[in-house]
């Protein structure tokens, strides 16, 4: 049956209407946020994916802003996976969009989560790799080295070949961005060993991309050849560097003028090499002289410090100022000095050219002192030059003490004084150290220090004491040496003292953290202020130099400094290291202000500064319940009416106290006497002991009747300079000095015993008649063990018997002293010092009579202090 031609229609029409419903017509939507666009990223599509890519790369290229929009709406994830899309017209558009992102830190960090996308990207760098994905590949492993997580990733992958294989690419941009790589790789040092370790590093592709049309791959080429030779110490790698033509090439870039916006990296690269001994060979003959040419002619100011600079940097080494000064650059550079813009450059050169001694003569000859505190004075410079120009005056000054001398017999010290006085409060720590620095030098001369020692240069010296925001430990160290250089002086000592100049001293060293230099500063200071002035030493005790001294004794070991200083306060404060050792050595020789304490302070007390004073004691601050003994041998001085006005006189009244002993026939009377104090004495208002002088006088006459040169023997053991000890004089004085002071301190008759009891009645009576607890030891009438060792001690001393005074237990006392077991004659001087005590003088039961040590009889006497101490 044939159909008919409705029926076929009807048919068709089936047809359409069935392919009508499955099929999907092509959309185009308008899409306003970039948000909804993301989420076409998932899309199967190429085309829809090339359309979305290119136009969020698009809208991130933009601004920033765009890019963390993008990466708050989640995009990362998306393109991470979008990386293995097999269509590479997607995967081009993903990565550029993904470099794009890695300029914001938040994305760099979230593609690090993961190291292996530091891994795919470094594999894309390949050669075989499409270029637009090695690229921009390059592009984010740039900015993910910039990240010290993506740089340790990189490192971490270790074959830099890719990178050393794309430095010949012919295409810029990748050229760029693998430079740029490298750049980011050694900014450490195991970057560069990653490189110069890697057999197939050369120099020549980084020399050759100097001559490249591309302003950006020369200034990146240039920066890794700064930082690569930044090792100046690598020979090898400077080796390699000369021999494949670096420094032919850069000084050829130097000289060409069209490449002067390259000129300054350049020099960097310069400046790096010029200290390495295989470099300077290169630059001896042409090379020097081309960078001079290339100071005179070139306009450019910044360049021109520049070269300069780089030049002079070849004065840091023997060889480089043996160049410069052959190609005759002092009289080239010594003008610049003045110039604001060459100065700081010039006189960090010459601190360098100055180390030989021709150029020393020949820029001091130019006037150069006289340039350098030009600029040192003018406060329109910046602070940086100032502080070189500084240094450079410092660095001379220590190399010619002429030159030291002419500036201060035309009185221009008094310039750094100014500077450093710091009137508006803005001088930098480090120019103050250098100007400290400088006055201290020349304290060192005793004929300058003469010259400069005034209040002024005091008060200069202790503004390096004030507290700062910085840190001061250099500061405060070269001030307190130049201060040590000055204690000497007795003008320096009198305005520090006036200024409590010692005090603001021992405070800001000692609060300080203890290092090494400032424990050798502070100890020194110690020891060269109570060498210089007695009186000080009992200052620094009050300060607290002795408990600083006793709680660093760690450091001994390390600075023999420790030693001098301890040794020094005590030698020189005789009552402290009484006190404290509780003895007096055979060289320990007693004078005028010597006192102790009747009561003996226990050590701890001693070291936390409560031992007594004298000072504190004249006025009357220290406890009056403590009876001290104290040794005055001046004698009282009288003086006209003319006198009195202009004199610190003492009015001193003693009553009679009745003779001792059959010997001494005369009475003392009572006496009246005004008396003015000598100067050497420390203390003004100290009472005269004329007692204790009469006792001096006595004695001498007996020792000169014997034949006895005491005055000979008291300078040896003051000096202790080579002598004879005879065994027979120290036996014949022992004995006479012994009776000598048993017959003074056995009471007012031989009927009554010397007791504590009558001791302290003794005592009490004298400290109400001097109204004082000061008891000059020529008063006592009465005395014990200690009473009667003190005075042999302080007797002793003043006839040249050297004797060791000891404090021992139980309130007892006594004297050593020193027996040689060889003749006289013949045999070499030796010092004195040398002798060890090894007699006992008894002052008690048999005066004058010599007892062994470490015998029975002396540890009765001593109560058992050597059978316990040894």
């Amino acid at each position: 049956m044939v159909k008919t031609v409705k029926s076929i229609s009807k048919t068709k029409y089936e047809d359409r209407n069935a392919t009508s419903k499955v099929s999907f017509e092509a959309v185009n939507v308008e899409i306003k946020l970039p948000n909804t666009l993301v989420l076409l990223l998932s899309s199967d599509e190429d085309s829809v994916l090339v359309q979305v890519l290119s136009t969020l790369d698009k809208y991130a290229a933009k601004s920033q802003n765009n890019v963390e929009i993008l990466h708050k709406a989640n995009i990362v994830d998306k393109l991470i996976a979008l990386l293995d899309y097999p269509q590479l017209c997607v995967k081009r558009f993903t990565i550029k969009l993904l470099s794009e992102m890695c300029f914001y830190d938040d994305v760099c960090e979230n593609l690090l989560k993961d190291n292996v996308y530091v891994e795919k990207f470094m594999e894309y760098l390949k050669a075989n790799a499409d270029l637009v994905l090695k690229e921009f590949s390059a592009s984010i492993i740039a900015q993910l080295t910039k990240h010290s997580e993506g740089y340790s990733q990189v490192i971490k992958y270790g074959n830099t070949d890719v990178l050393l294989t794309n430095l010949a690419c012919s295409d810029p941009d990748i050229l760029n961005n693998c430079l740029e790589i490298i750049k980011n790789l050694l900014s450490e040092p195991y970057g560069k060993n990653l490189f110069v370790q890697n057999k197939g590093f050369r120099f020549a592709p980084l020399i050759n991309l100097l001559a490249s049309e591309y302003p950006a791959i020369q200034n990146l080429s240039l920066d890794v050849l700064t930082a690569l030779t930044a090792w100046a110490s690598d020979d090898n790698l400077q080796e390699m560097f000369l021999n494949e033509g670096g420094i032919k090439n850069i000084l050829e870039t130097i000289q060409n003028y069209e490449m002067r916006d390259i000129h300054s990296k350049c020099l960097d690269v310069l400046s790096n090499v010029c200290e390495n001994h295989l470099m300077l060979k290169a630059l001896q003959s042409s090379g020097t002289r081309a960078l001079l040419s290339y100071i005179d002619n070139i306009y450019d100011s910044e360049l021109r410090v520049k070269a300069l600079c780089t030049v002079l940097k070849l004065a840091s080494t023997s060889i480089g100022r043996k160049m410069l000064l052959e190609n005759e650059i002092l009289d080239q550079i010594i003008p610049m000095v003045v110039l604001e813009s060459m100065s700081l450059c010039v006189c960090q050169g010459l601190v360098h050219l100055i180390k030989d001694s021709w150029a020393l003569g020949k820029v001091i000859e130019k006037g150069i002192i006289d340039m350098i505190l030009t600029v040192i004075k003018q406060e329109s410079r910046d602070w940086e030059t100032r502080e070189a120009a500084v240094f450079l005056l410092y660095e001379i000054l220590c190399r010619d003490m002429h030159s030291c001398e002419q500036m201060v017999q035309n009185g221009k010290q008094e310039i750094l004084i100014d500077i450093l006085l710091d009137k508006k409060n803005n001088l930098p720590v480090a120019v103050a150290r250098h100007l400290a620095n400088i006055l201290g030098l020349l304290s060192t001369n005793e004929t300058i220090r003469e010259k400069i020692v005034k209040p002024q240069l005091i008060g200069a010296l202790l503004t390096c004491f004030k507290e700062r925001q910085e840190d001061t430990i250099l500061l405060r160290i070269a001030a307190c040496e130049a201060i040590n250089t000055l204690l000497c002086m007795s003008e320096a000592r009198q305005y520090l003292h006036q200024v409590s100049g010692m005090q603001t001293i021992w405070e800001s060293i000692t609060k300080l953290k203890t290092t090494l230099p400032l424990f050798q500063v502070i100890a020194n200071f110690v020891y060269f202020a109570v060498t210089a002035d007695n009186v000080l030493a009992s200052d620094l005790y009050q300060m607290g130099a002795l408990k600083w001294l006793l709680e660093n004794k760690a450091l001994r070991n390390e600075l023999p400094t420790w030693d001098l200083a301890l040794q020094a306060l005590f030698n020189n404060f005789l009552p402290l290291k009484f006190a404290y050792t509780g003895r007096l050595d055979l060289n320990d020789v007693t004078d005028t202000t010597f006192y102790i304490t009747r009561v003996p302070i226990k050590r701890d007390r001693v070291m936390n500064g409560y031992f007594p004073i004298l000072k504190d004691l004249l006025e009357c601050t220290a406890s009056p319940n403590k009876v001290v003994y104290f040794v005055n041998f001046e004698k009282p001085i009288k003086y006209t009416s003319d006198d009195l006005s202009n004199s610190t006189y003492i009015t001193v009244n003693k009553s009679s106290i009745n003779s001792t002993k059959s010997d001494n026939n005369s009475s003392r009377r009572n006496t009246s006497a005004s008396v003015k104090t000598n100067d050497s004495i420390p203390f003004l208002n100290l009472m005269c002991d004329s007692y204790i002088c009469e006792y001096l006088v006595r004695l001498k006459l007996q020792l000169q009747e014997m034949d006895i040169k005491f005055d000979e023997l008291r300078k040896s053991i003051i000096s202790n300079s080579p002598s004879v000890v005879d065994k027979t004089i120290v036996e014949v004085m022992s004995n006479i000095i012994g009776v000598f002071v048993c017959n003074q301190m056995s009471g007012p008759t031989t009927n009554i015993p010397c007791t504590n009891h009558i001791l302290d009645l003794h005592l009490s009576e004298l400290k109400l008649e001097l109204e004082s607890c000061l008891i000059p030891i020529g008063y006592l009438r009465v005395g014990l063990y200690l009473e009667r060792a003190l005075l042999f001690k302080v007797l002793a001393d003043q006839v040249g018997l050297p004797s060791c005074l000891v404090r021992g237990e139980y309130g007892r006392s006594w004297v050593e002293v020193a027996l040689p077991e060889l003749s006289a004659m013949p045999r070499p001087l030796y010092p004195s010092k040398l002798l060890r005590p090894n007699f006992i003088v008894d002052l008690m039961k048999n005066p004058g009579k010599l007892i062994p040590i470490n015998t029975d009889e002396a540890n009765d006497y001593c109560k058992n202090y050597y059978s316990s101490k040894y």
